[in-house]
C-alpha cells in the first residue's frame, strides 16, 4: 500500500519518501487547502482566519502536522497553459516557504523527512509539510518533478 497505518500509534508512513517512521502520538491533517491571498503581511496563516487551518487553530486544537496543498487546476494542454500552471505552483511553494521560514519560523517549520517531523514537533513548533495535487504544473518538462521534490513535497497525487 501507499501508506502504513496503526490506529494505536497514529499514522506512520504517509509517503515512500518518509520511510516507515514513527510519527506516532502526533495529530496530522493530510490535506489543508491554501490560498495565496493568505500569504501577505496583512493577512496570513499566523492569524485566526476563516480557513480550514492556521497557526492559532493548530495551537488551540492540538494539530501538530499540516500538509499544505499545492494544487493547480487543470487548464489547456498547451505550453502557455503549462507555463501558467508552473508559475501558480511556484507561487504556492514560495508562499509556504515564506510563511515557515520568514513569517513564523519560531512557530512552524517545514519538514522534509520523518526525522524533521520528530525534531520539529519535539521542539514545540508546529510542522508544515507540502502535498502536491495534480501534475498539470509539471507540464512536459519531467525535470520539474525533481525541482518540486526539492521544494519539500512528500505527498504527491498526480491524478486528482
Amino acid at each position: 500500500p501507499d501508506f502504513f497505518f496503526q490506529p494505536e500509534y497514529g499514522i506512520l508512513d504517509m509517503s515512500p519518501s518518509l520511510g516507515l517512521v514513527d510519527v506516532y502520538k502526533r495529530q496530522l491533517d493530510t490535506h489543508d487547502d491554501i490560498s495565496l491571498a493568505n500569504f501577505t503581511e496583512t493577512r496570513n496563516y499566523t492569524m485566526d482566519l476563516p480557513t480550514q487551518v492556521d497557526l492559532p487553530k493548530m495551537e488551540s486544537g492540538g494539530l501538530d502536522v499540516a500538509w499544505l496543498v499545492v494544487f493547480v487546476g487543470q487548464g489547456p494542454l498547451t505550453q502557455d497553459g503549462y507555463a501558467q500552471a508552473h508559475k501558480a505552483a511556484m507561487d504556492k511553494f514560495n508562499a509556504i516557504h515564506w510563511f515557515a521560514e520568514e513569517k513564523a519560523p519560531d512557530r512552524i517549520e517545514l519538514a522534509y523527512t520523518s526525522d524533521d517531523v520528530r525534531r520539529i514537533s519535539e521542539s514545540g513548533k508546529k510542522v508544515a509539510m507540502i502535498a502536491i495535487e495534480n501534475a498539470y504544473h509539471v507540464g512536459t518538462n519531467l525535470d520539474n518533478i525533481r525541482k518540486f521534490h526539492e521544494l519539500g513535497p512528500d505527498q504527491r497525487k498526480i491524478l486528482y
